[in-house]
């Protein structure tokens, strides 16, 4: 499991990017530690890695959570 720091950093995004990725729904439930931190796991970094690949194809964030919608459900 990796601190929201630790994410940003092997991500290459903001620790608010991360967060408003969450926030729009574009990642699955983060799981947080008692004190409420997030905790990111290897599938996470995962997910956020291919939503850096869709941003980069200039995919709109709307339609990226409409994808990962129907990813989620099978």
């Amino acid at each position: 499991m990796y601190s929201a720091k630790e994410a940003a950093e092997m991500t290459g995004l903001s620790t608010a990017t991360l967060r408003y990725y969450e926030k729009e729904q574009l990642l699955p439930p983060i799981e947080r530690t008692s004190q409420k931190y997030r905790q990111y796991s290897d599938t996470d970094i995962e997910w956020i890695k291919m939503i850096q690949c869709l941003r980069m194809a200039n995919v709109p964030i709307h339609s990226i959570r409409e994808y990962i919608l129907l990813l989620t459900q099978g």
